[in-house]
């Protein structure tokens, strides 16, 4: 099977189809997105829902369950988030990563539909407070940097999205252009990153 970058459809028996003409074919059809990112992982398709709400597989749980599942993401995406650059030159301890998918938008420079993108957003183990209601909460880290996408992408195939149970510390790099990247915080003559 060739791998496409564009998210593709497969029946019940595992063989690839072509996309649904409507949402109704598709749950007719029974058809399950393959997501891009992570060609292992089989997401339930969602019509028109971004990816990081497809991640929850929201379907397979109770109500409890998904209910915690969404005040997990909110953690991420319902925040200010921070630029990754702030943290230039400094290890960050990473205790979670959520990839954002932003769908088209109206551009305010041309009036015209414009493609969406992805950020990465990194929870760190740093603490805000809301300037409103004056509560605490781990600062949210926000990156478009491919480079960090891909590093980010790869963590999170392995310890899964949203919270993790070992958080990753991570050098932040950031070039004079603006690219930004993640190094693994490795072991020193002096020891390691604590």
């Amino acid at each position: 099977m060739t791998q496409t970058r564009k998210p593709y459809y497969v029946n019940e028996q595992g063989e690839v189809v072509e996309p649904p003409a409507t949402p109704e074919q598709e749950q007719e059809q029974h058809l399950t997105i393959i997501n891009p990112l992570n060609p292992g992982n089989m997401l339930p398709s969602m019509t028109n829902l971004p990816l990081h709400y497809q991640a929850l597989h929201l379907e397979t749980l109770n109500a409890e369950e998904a209910e915690e599942a969404m005040d997990m993401l909110h953690t991420y995406t319902q925040v200010v988030p921070s630029d990754l650059k702030t943290y230039s030159n400094t290890i960050i301890t990473i205790l979670g990563a959520v990839l954002k998918q932003n769908q088209e938008y109206n551009s305010k420079k041309t009036g015209e539909m414009a493609p969406g993108y992805y950020n990465v957003l990194l929870k760190i183990d740093k603490i805000a407070r809301d300037e409103v209601t004056g509560e605490e909460y781990k600062v949210i880290v926000k990156s478009s940097s491919k480079t960090v996408a891909e590093v980010m992408v790869s963590l999170m195939a392995l310890r899964g999205f949203g919270d993790w149970v070992v958080p990753y510390k991570a050098l932040v790099k950031v070039a004079p252009d603006n690219r930004q990247f993640l190094q693994r915080a490795v072991e020193q003559k002096k020891g390691k990153y604590e």
